[in-house]
């Protein structure tokens, strides 16, 4: 991958952070909603910031998640101080399996491409061509 797309996917995750603070912490009268049910917004957001930071940084997948836990863990509690919104377990949940399975299906999908990358030079060429 291109140093640019590294920069790329960084600026990205950094950026996912951010607006996970803000919606999380706007008062409630401005939230905004996609129409989904919380939990799959959540697992979503979480989803593609694992994503993020799993493609821009390549560091270990336990670190990505366990960053991610603690960083809904601890937006969730500070919605004890933003104006008409509540801090909900389930929604800590479920933004915690968004990061989890983010984690998992890159660690896969980058392992999968690392070995195939590697793994060309072993072909054994097409008989008869």
């Amino acid at each position: 991958m291109s140093i640019t797309n590294l920069r790329v996917f960084r600026s990205a995750a950094w950026l996912c952070i951010v607006l996970l603070a803000v919606l999380s912490l706007m008062p409630g009268s401005v939230q905004m909603r996609s129409g989904m049910p919380g939990g799959f917004e959540h697992a979503i957001a979480y989803f593609g910031t694992a994503t993020m930071f799993m493609l821009g940084y390549h560091k270990s997948g336990r670190l990505v998640a366990a960053g991610l836990l603690a960083y809904g863990g601890l937006l969730e509690t500070l919605q004890l101080f933003a104006p008409g919104r509540v801090p909900n377990i389930a929604d800590a949940g479920a933004s915690g399996a968004g990061s989890i399975l983010g984690v998992i299906v890159w660690t896969v999908l980058l392992e999968h491409w690392r070995r195939d990358s590697h793994s060309g030079d072993d072909r054994e060429p097409i008989k008869g061509h």
